[in-house]
């Protein structure tokens, strides 16, 4: 897993960040936010929507929000694409 900055968190830019940093093809999971829709004919995007379900089998965001949390505690830091 990698981290970066992203200028903005609009749908353009995540795609452009994606398409730059996981190669075509890669499982790609994320929660059911707008700005991720349109990411599956590239990749095999999985979306969990956090209204309905957190986890659906192996499909979760648990992973790289726990990573986030953490870094955060340890750094003060903040992810570096949040939209929240």
């Amino acid at each position: 897993m990698g981290g970066g900055c992203c200028p903005n968190v609009q749908k353009a830019t995540l795609h452009e960040e994606v398409r730059r940093t996981v190669e075509p093809g890669a499982r790609l999971y994320t929660d059911a936010w707008a700005g991720y829709s349109g990411l599956s004919g590239d990749y095999q995007h999985e979306v969990i929507d956090h209204a309905i379900e957190y986890v659906r089998g192996q499909v979760h965001t648990n992973g790289v929000e726990n990573f986030w949390s953490l870094l955060k505690r340890i750094t003060g830091a903040s992810p570096p694409c949040y939209h929240g």
